[in-house]
Order: structure tokens, then C-alpha cells, then sequence
């Protein structure tokens, strides 16, 4: 018996094993750098204006739909008034300045958009109760503890880089975190569903917690004005 060609075809088999898996190790890294770069692409809020003309625009973009948007407009114009220098003092003594401008400054493309992670700073949480700060009441701006034990960038990733993501997303992801329900949007169980049946509802969220647009609408007039002030020129972004 001749083991030349048993040899010579271990040999093959050998090399073709690890030819795959080489290549299929490349396509891993492949896959991860083009993962980062569609998560970048595909969220169609990450290179908002954030200015005090695009407010409409901006408010429509996260969902905000008829007296709701009407009201997110008349509502950070009454802010813009009563609280700007407050909150801009607030933003110039801020107790964590490298940690706030990784929040609001947009310096890691790759990381959660400022809508997002501005939530930590933005907004308390009382007695389970979560809802936008009150600028006159706070004498400084740090992020909250119950931050870090909410899910916030699964929460983010699961409504808003999908191939169905809905016009109404942000709301509803927002909604979600504001509510302390989380899981049931990560897990996409209604009003957060997916599929036929409609399971999928910001009018239906509206009905089972009543008060949660407002919460939601508060929360963004609160993000926008603070965003147009760190923005702005010689804002704490371009210091």
C-alpha cells in the first residue's frame, strides 16, 4: 500500500482547514468594523442641527408629532427665556467636565447620540420616578445613579438601529427608560412589539401611562436647549 497519496492528501485537507479559518476569522473582522460603521450610518438622528431654528425640525425627527411638537416648541422657547444663563452656569461649573463632554459633545462616534446619554444628567429619579430635572431647583449638574442600572444602550440599540425602525422610535425608546420598562422594549414586548397586529403603538403607551408624552416632551426640550448651548459657538464643546 502507497501512503504517498494518503499523506499528500492529509497535507491538503490540512491546508484547506486552516485556509478557513482564516477566512472566516477575516470575514469576523470584517464584520465587526462594518458593524461599527452601519450602527454610525444607520441612526438618522446622530448629525442633528441642535440650533434654535431647527428646533421643530429636531422635535419631529424624534417623534414628536402635532399639539406635542407644538407644545416642545412654545415649551424650550419658555425655557430658552427663563433658564438659559441658569443652565449655562450650571454646564460651565459642571463637576465632571470630562465626563459631561463625552456626554453632550459627540466625541465618540461609536458611542450612544447625546439624546441618549444625556438621560444620566437630565433626568432624576424619585422614588422610581424618573423625569426631567428642574434647572432652578439643582445647584449642580452630575449624573444620577440610577443611570447606571438602567439599560440604556441596549434600550437605544434595540428601537433604533433595526431594518424597521419605526418614525416614532425615539419616543418610544425614551418612554421606555423614563417608564423603568425596559425589558419589555428590549424584549419587544407591546406597545414595543414587532409584527402584525399592531403590537407596536405609541398611542397605546400614551393610554396605559398617562403622562408619559409629557415626561418624554419635557425630557427633550430640556436635552435640546442644553445641546444648543454646549454647541453653540464658544460652547463648552469648543472650548
Amino acid at each position: 500500500m502507497k501512503l504517498r497519496p494518503w499523506i499528500l492528501g492529509a497535507v491538503l485537507v490540512g491546508a484547506l482547514g486552516v485556509n478557513g479559518y482564516l477566512v472566516i476569522h477575516e470575514r469576523i473582522a470584517v464584520g465587526e468594523s462594518e458593524a461599527r460603521h452601519r450602527t454610525r450610518k444607520e441612526d438618522p438622528l446622530i448629525d442633528l442641527p441642535y440650533t434654535s431654528a431647527s428646533r421643530s425640525s429636531d422635535f419631529g425627527r424624534f417623534g414628536l408629532v402635532g399639539p406635542l411638537l407644538t407644545q416642545a416648541v412654545e415649551r424650550v422657547q419658555e425655557q430658552d427665556e427663563a433658564n438659559r444663563a441658569l443652565l449655562k452656569d450650571r454646564i460651565e461649573n459642571v463637576g465632571d467636565p470630562d465626563l459631561f463632554l463625552k456626554t453632550f459633545c459627540r466625541t465618540d462616534r461609536g458611542g450612544l447620540p447625546p439624546h441618549y446619554s444625556g438621560l444620566a444628567w437630565l433626568v432624576q429619579d424619585e422614588g422610581g420616578r424618573r423625569s426631567a430635572i428642574s434647572v432652578p431647583r439643582i445647584t449642580s449638574l452630575e449624573p444620577g445613579e440610577w443611570a447606571s442600572r438602567s439599560p440604556i444602550a441596549e434600550v437605544y440599540a434595540t428601537v433604533e438601529l433595526n431594518d424597521d425602525r419605526k418614525p416614532d422610535a425615539t419616543v418610544m425608546g425614551l418612554a421606555a427608560i423614563l417608564l423603568g420598562r425596559e425589558d419589555e422594549a428590549i424584549h419587544r414586548r407591546s406597545p414595543w412589539g414587532q409584527g402584525l397586529g399592531g403590537r407596536w403603538s405609541w398611542e397605546r403607551l400614551q393610554k396605559e401611562d398617562v403622562g408619559i408624552a409629557d415626561q418624554v416632551m419635557q425630557y427633550l426640550v430640556l436635552l435640546h436647549l442644553t445641546m444648543e448651548i454646549v454647541t453653540a459657538e464658544g460652547g463648552f464643546c469648543s472650548d
